[in-house]
């Protein structure tokens, strides 16, 4: 999971830790960046299918 975390794009990265390692609220989190919560959740759902791809990568024979 580090590993592919480390690979994404610093933007994805910091939507994925502000969110999940953080715990922040969609609301807080938005803040935090500066944008709507509607552009946050956006970057959000792209940051997870980017991670979901390079894990998908990385473990080929698991769970699609």
């Amino acid at each position: 999971m580090r590993a592919a975390l480390a690979r994404l794009p610093d933007g994805d990265r910091e939507v994925l830790v502000l969110r999940h390692l953080e715990q922040l609220p969609t609301a807080e989190a938005a803040a935090v960046l500066g944008i709507g919560q509607g552009a946050f959740k956006s970057r959000h759902l792209r940051a997870l299918q980017r991670l979901w791809a390079l894990l998908r990568e990385d473990f080929p024979g698991g769970q699609s």
